[in-house]
C-alpha cells in the first residue's frame, strides 16, 4: 500500500535522512521517498499502518505531519 503525506520542518539533507531513517525503522514500512523541497513523503507500507502511527514516528524524529 502506498501513502503520501507532507512533513513540515525539514530544512536540510540531514533532516530528510532523519525522517527517512525514522520511517524505515518501522517494520510495517517497506520503503520511503522523502522530498526535501516539497516536504512530500511517500511510503510503501502494510495496510495495518495507521495515520496515528505515522504521525508518532515523524514527531519522534522531531518533525510534524501536515
Amino acid at each position: 500500500m502506498k501513502r503520501k503525506f507532507n512533513v513540515v520542518g525539514m530544512s536540510c539533507m540531514h533532516c530528510q535522512k532523519a525522517v527517512k531513517n525514522a520511517l524505515e525503522e518501522n517494520e510495517k514500512i517497506h520503503d520511503s521517498k522523502v522530498d526535501l523541497q516539497s516536504g512530500e513523503v511517500e511510503i510503501t507500507c502494510d495496510e495495518s499502518l495507521t495515520l496515528d502511527e505515522i504521525v508518532e514516528i515523524v514527531e519522534k524524529a522531531g518533525y510534524k505531519v501536515n
